[in-house]
């Protein structure tokens, strides 16, 4: 599922593509290609990045905050595992509908 990514504690609203390859209640792998201009940390480090994207059939995009755990390089992209740690009760909703 198509993504625009950023790091959530940035003011700029520069926002990078990715997709979604994964996701759960709890949380998302997500695939950026190599070279962007998002520094994610992994592992317990502070950063945390915002995800948009939109559920099919769904009308609005939702947005979720992020918190990455690990990441993996594959040959042209960089794979995160992420934990879901806020979002708007109705972007919750929505995807709490879809899994369900």
């Amino acid at each position: 599922m198509p993504a625009l990514i950023r790091e959530s504690n940035q003011d700029k609203e520069d926002f990078e593509a990715g997709a979604i390859l994964d996701i759960s209640l709890y949380g998302m792998r997500i695939s950026v290609p190599k070279g962007t201009q998002l520094e994610i940390k992994a592992e317990g480090a502070s950063s945390a990045i915002e995800v948009t994207f939109t559920m099919p059939n769904a009308t609005q995009p939702l947005r979720m905050k992020c918190q990455p755990q690990r990441t993996s390089d594959a040959i042209s992209e960089v794979n995160i595992g992420a934990t879901i740690v806020d979002s708007d009760f109705n972007s919750y909703r929505t995807l709490q509908r879809y899994l369900m």
